[in-house]
């Protein structure tokens, strides 16, 4: 075994130095494959890491110039796109650009200009209010524009070179450069036609106005009270301000009517109604023969005043009707009186200018004159007329002194306190034209001798002188001798009657003569 076993171990070493040997051989070749190997490796590391050294070298630059070559390329782009868009806006409107109603967005400046004068031929305005419908075109207002200077005008002030912004955000309105020239004379005269139809059946405003307070006894401003009737003039301007923005519509309200000329916040007014009331503000007594006799009251002072931009007016008339019925019934000049003769005869006359006659218009010249001093003095009635006494229920105010012409009987008496101083028959005016005409009268002349004429249509008709002239209507009818006359009384007169006198005979005429005085009253009646 252990030769055996030696010879393997020789063999065994013989194998192995075989085995060594071409272990040998076999890593001398892998060492030298690997050598190669890692010789190629190394090469294509060098090259690598070259190429690599190469490109970290080269890259950058590249790709610098690429980026500007890139970055330029659309700048150019840019440029050429803006520089065309300011081009087209040049002769284009913006997007979003309007005129009034008008939407000229990407319009030229002839297609703008056909619309603005289209819009204009067809422009109407429409009139509103509370019953009021009417409508202006632009013949009612000869309205003219000039297209071609407000196109023109809009482009001057559109900077094309904005438009990348007026594409995104921009908003643009022109309609302030609108002129449209209105003839406003043709136009005020077409509205005031449409409207004067219309306010006749509206209410025109009150103006305020001062008025006497009953209650409170003194002037005070009553409101000016609003109308409804329409303003022409500024309805005109109203129709104006909306054609600057060519509006199609107008509402017109209350502030589009006839406004109260004068408010109660005048200052005018207002010291005008303070200036009356110090005026008034005292009672005024009228007294005949010293003795109050009526009280003008403030209220009645008030009426006598009237109101007119001048300020206060006093109306004769107004004051003359609040007078007259106060003082006409002092008046007894014509009115109907009734009395008894002493005789015991019942009489009623009327007419005639004998009696009280309040003078009128001295009463409304003095009552004012008082009002304008405001010092509450009494003022006396002055009269045109006057009689005996006043008028009372049982006695005439001629009184007890006067000559009584009964026509009916044809006799005249006179009464002195009563008794009777003288009578006499007569012979009156012939019935018709020449009747005596009845009433209340007085001796007014009383003269010896007197020439009596009658004219007519410029021709003397006859003449007779008489010894006694007793007048009692002005100067024409009176008392006379009549020597011509053969009889007196009865019914003489209606065959032989005067002309409208009292004849009477030589001694009867002498008898009146020398007790009848100038003033005594003369009753002529039935």
């Amino acid at each position: 075994m252990g030769l055996f076993g030696k010879r393997n171990s020789r063999e065994g070493k013989h194998k192995s130095a075989g085995s060594k040997h071409a272990a040998s051989t076999h890593v001398s070749s892998d060492v030298k494959s690997a050598h190669k190997h890692n010789a190629q490796s190394s090469s294509v590391t060098a090259h690598e890491a070259s190429t690599t050294r190469a490109q970290s070298s080269v890259t950058p630059r590249a790709r610098h110039k690429k980026a500007a070559i890139a970055w330029i390329s659309i700048g150019i782009v840019l440029l050429v796109l803006y520089v065309a868009g300011i081009i087209l806006f040049s002769s284009l409107f913006f997007p979003r650009t309007r005129i009034a109603f008008i939407d000229a967005s990407l319009k030229s400046d002839t297609q703008l200009e056909q619309a603005l004068n289209d819009a204009f031929n067809a422009y109407e305005i429409a009139l509103s209010a509370d019953g009021f419908h009417e409508t202006i075109t632009t013949r009612d207002m000869n309205l003219r524009i000039d297209a071609q200077h407000i196109v023109k005008e809009m482009h001057h002030r559109q900077a094309a070179w904005m438009w990348p912004y007026a594409l995104i955000a921009g908003h643009y309105d022109y309609s302030s450069l609108l002129q449209a020239k209105a003839d406003q004379d043709a136009l005020t005269q077409v509205v005031a036609s449409k409207i004067e139809r219309y306010n006749k059946t509206q209410r025109l405003p009150r103006d305020a106005y001062i008025v006497f307070n009953d209650d409170q006894q003194h002037f005070h401003i009553e409101k000016e009270q609003p109308g409804t009737a329409l303003d022409t003039s500024r309805v005109v301007q109203k129709i104006l301000q909306a054609l600057d923005k060519l509006e199609q519509s107008v509402t017109l309200d209350a502030s589009d009517t006839i406004a109260p000329a004068i408010t109660a916040n005048n200052e005018t007014l207002q010291r005008t109604c303070e200036q009356a009331n110090a005026m008034i503000a005292h009672d005024i007594v009228l007294t005949a023969n010293g003795k109050p006799f009526y009280t003008v009251s403030r209220k009645l002072q008030g009426e006598m005043i009237t109101f007119d931009a001048d300020g206060i007016q006093f109306s004769d008339e107004k004051a003359r009707t609040a007078l007259r019925g106060v003082l006409s019934s002092f008046n007894t000049v014509g009115a109907t009186r009734s009395y008894t003769r002493p005789d015991g005869k019942h009489i009623s006359v009327r007419g005639g200018t004998y009696g009280w006659r309040v003078d009128i218009d001295k009463v409304i010249e003095d009552v004012i004159a008082r009002i304008k001093d405001a010092t509450g003095e009494p003022l006396e009635i002055p009269f045109a007329s006057t009689a005996a006494c006043a008028l009372s229920a049982d006695k005439p105010d001629w009184g007890d002194r006067y000559i009584d012409v009964d026509l009916s009987e044809q006799y005249a008496r006179f009464y002195d306190n009563g008794t009777l101083v003288w009578e006499s028959p007569i012979v009156s005016g012939k019935p018709g034209e020449h009747a005596t005409p009845p009433g209340a009268w007085k001796i007014n002349y009383r003269t010896s001798p007197q020439l009596l004429e009658s004219w007519k249509d410029g021709e003397k008709q006859w003449s007779v002188t008489v010894r006694y002239w007793m007048s009692f209507v002005h100067n024409s009818i009176g008392f006379h001798d009549a020597t011509w006359q053969p009889r007196f009384g009865g019914t003489w007169y209606k065959s032989h009657g005067s002309h409208g006198c009292i004849n009477l005979s030589l001694s009867s005429a002498s008898a009146l003569f020398d007790v009848v005085r100038k003033g005594d009253p003369v009753i002529v009646h039935y």
